[in-house]
């Protein structure tokens, strides 16, 4: 069953990319719901949408979508020297420029949870508490390797959508002897990929 989604998936996804671009009116969701409904492989597209778009499948243009791998394929990719930190210190400054504030360096100094599981965090910043809304990107090191891999998707999560490993192909962005991971969220649950389509007419 799953093989056979994974054909037609396979066939419309070169169509689109070589002739039969989608209307601008489709989500990505609703694009692939025209070929299957299998949880694991609308899993397999919210995660690396999510992980590297920021945005979930149901709020990405299916045409957008295809411009944008067309537009990727020829490009190499890499690791900004001194780390993506530059990238988000560049982004500060631009907001500073036209007025805006940039907080850093709050510490957690409550978690708030519900029946088990964490619900939030409250942050200290500059002398007063603040509750952040979302938490797209969670960043850690560690002593030893937790991946041999520089990136996995976790595809059918509620809440991880992709851990990264930029420390594995360029060393020098973690500190001396460490191991740099970024582990993205999704935005919502898992639920908000249910369709409309029956499940019984395409799998």
């Amino acid at each position: 069953m799953h093989r056979s989604a994974s054909r037609r998936v396979s066939g419309a996804l070169n169509d689109a990319l070589n002739w039969l671009e989608p209307s601008d009116a489709l989500s990505f969701r609703d694009w692939l719901n025209q070929y299957t409904t299998s949880p694991r492989i609308h899993g397999l597209f919210q995660s690396t949408i999510a992980s590297l778009l920021t945005v979930n499948s149901w709020e990405l243009l299916a045409a957008e979508y295809f411009k944008l791998v067309r537009n990727i394929a020829p490009l190499r990719f890499g690791y900004v020297e001194g780390g993506s930190l530059r990238l988000w210190e560049r982004m500060a400054d631009f907001v500073r420029s036209r007025g805006g504030t940039v907080v850093t360096s709050g510490a957690a100094t409550a978690i708030a949870s519900s029946s088990g599981h964490v619900t939030g965090a409250t942050l200290r910043m500059h002398g007063r508490d603040v509750r952040p809304t979302a938490i797209l990107w969670l960043h850690f090191v560690s002593d030893e390797p937790v991946l041999n891999y520089s990136a996995v998707a976790v595809c059918g999560s509620r809440r991880v959508n992709m851990v990264d490993a930029p420390s594995y192909d360029c060393p020098d962005v973690a500190p001396p002897g460490k191991h740099l991971y970024t582990v993205g969220r999704h935005r919502s649950t898992l639920s908000r990929l249910a369709t409309s389509m029956p499940s019984s007419s395409r799998s």
